[in-house]
């Protein structure tokens, strides 16, 4: 699709919003993992879709037309996959489950450099299959620079409960799935599964 001159590569790339030939480009990269998908040649699918990001000591002003490339590449993926049929039915996002998310987060607060460092406070989008649409879940403190903690028994806020760790993602991502959670040694968020 990257460099075909077919009318489905030529719609694949306007779709995704890359050039003939620009094969690393986010939107190619988000349009391989989808057609990866569809066409069954896997199941998992990991693929970086944001890049040059890092903006310690440059300031802030190129950090977002830098992250709406990534956004721009990740919704033209979850377009593709919502309007593709699936042959069990539905569409390939009602069998797909994308998480995304970054290593790190950012401070809510400018450097010296008018930039932002590394944080430990970080978010997390999770969408399709298992998962319940439209549910923000988590905080942070009000100038953000700390996550509040979740009380797992009580299903609600808590300051004598834990902070919400990647394992407790990975334990969401396999309840979506169908699959025992507990290898993770934690609970899932269950707020967020669909029921």
């Amino acid at each position: 699709f990257a460099t075909a001159t077919t009318p489905e590569a030529v719609e694949l790339r306007a779709r995704y919003n890359f050039p003939v030939g620009d094969a690393g480009s986010t939107g190619a990269r988000a349009c391989a993992a989808a057609q990866a998908i569809k066409s069954g040649m896997t199941q998992v699918a990991s693929v970086m879709i944001g890049v040059g990001t890092d903006t310690h000591f440059s300031g802030n002003q190129g950090h977002a037309p830098l992250l709406y490339q990534g956004i721009s590449a990740l919704v033209a993926m979850l377009s593709d996959l919502e309007r593709t049929a699936h042959p069990q039915g539905g569409n390939f996002l009602d069998h797909t489950t994308v998480a995304c998310f970054s290593e790190f987060s950012r401070t809510p607060l400018f450097n010296n450099f008018n930039g932002r460092d590394h944080h430990i406070s970080n978010s997390c989008l999770l969408v399709g299959a298992g998962i319940r649409g439209n549910t923000v879940f988590g905080a942070s403190s009000n100038v953000g620079m700390a996550p509040t903690r979740w009380d797992h028994a009580a299903n609600r806020f808590s300051d004598t409960g834990q902070n919400i760790m990647p394992e407790h993602i990975g334990a969401t991502l396999l309840a979506s799935a169908g699959l025992d959670p507990y290898i993770t040694r934690v609970e899932p968020l269950r707020a967020v599964l669909r029921t």
